[in-house]
């Protein structure tokens, strides 16, 4: 039990009073917050299951589009043959006559390995299209 001022009269009265015993005036209560700590305490947890239930959402799409985009690559690398990796300017002169490159990054190896690069004398093993040839195979189609 403790002791509060009343709020007419402002003399001490017990907490549990609904009445001042001295000037008669009602006591307020002070207001529980209780709820809205409870309220709060609910939102944030609904908040967190629903950020790492949308997370969990996302990498579960994410992971389905990988797993459906490597089992097309495999299907259609599978039937298609690609050059062997070169080891020389002549050699990737040869797959140059031999395959068209299609698409535009592996264009742009082709043409600065057999042109910028060999003018510069830079060796066949250091250019871009030798060191990233795995990447760079996919993207040929035969003339023939």
């Amino acid at each position: 039990m403790a002791l509060i001022q009343c709020v007419e009269c402002h003399k001490e009265i017990s907490d549990k009073a609904k009445r001042c015993p001295h000037c008669g005036c009602p006591q307020r209560k002070p207001k529980s917050r209780k709820f809205v700590k409870w309220l709060a305490s609910i939102c944030a947890i609904i908040a967190i299951i629903g950020f790492v239930s949308y997370y969990q959402y996302e990498r579960t799409q994410i992971d389905k589009a990988i797993k459906s985009h490597d089992e097309y690559l495999q299907q259609t690398v599978s039937n298609q043959a690609y050059p062997k990796k070169p080891n020389s300017y002549y050699d990737l002169e040869k797959i140059k006559e031999q395959y068209n490159p299609t698409t535009p990054h592996c264009r742009i190896a082709l043409y600065e390995a057999l042109n910028t690069d060999r003018a510069n004398g830079k060796p066949f093993t250091e250019t871009k299209i030798y060191i990233f040839w795995n990447d760079y195979k996919y993207n040929f189609e035969s003339r023939y």
